[in-house]
């Protein structure tokens, strides 16, 4: 069987089968037997006090007050308070303010994202979803 080169394949042109090329995959079948390098689990709800710095988790909550935004090295961060039955939860994105538009004062959303526990617990760049995401490959 003869190996159907990248640049053959619809929607990849020259300049990302280069791309692809760095990171080794020059064929269909390799890129088929690209395999993820981890795997995020966001699949079960965890309660914020039960958040564990450090962890990747989805906790359920609600927003409490629409996103601030503020300027901190040179970075724009947008954060939203929210809270679950158990505790309060800082929801922060750094250089997205578009996010402000996905949290919005009394949502109740999935929060999926790395745990921080340093001065209250906070979850950074947290992906936001109606439902769970599920298992996540991580390439």
């Amino acid at each position: 069987m003869k190996e159907l080169p990248l640049i053959d394949i619809k929607g990849i042109g020259p300049k990302r089968a280069e791309q692809f090329e760095l990171l080794g995959v020059q064929t269909a079948q390799d890129l088929l037997y690209r395999l993820p390098r981890d795997y995020l689990d966001y699949s079960i709800v965890t309660p914020v006090i039960q958040l564990a710095d450090g962890t990747n988790a989805a906790t359920h909550v609600r927003i409490n007050s629409a996103p601030r935004f503020f300027r901190a090295k040179g970075m724009t961060v947008t954060s939203a308070s929210a809270q679950d039955e158990t505790g309060k939860v800082t929801l922060k994105w750094f250089n997205q303010p578009y996010r402000s538009a996905q949290a919005k004062a009394g949502d109740t959303i999935y929060a999926c994202g790395r745990v921080i526990r340093k001065k209250g617990v906070s979850i950074v760049n947290p992906m936001v979803a109606g439902a769970l995401p599920g298992i996540l490959p991580v390439y």
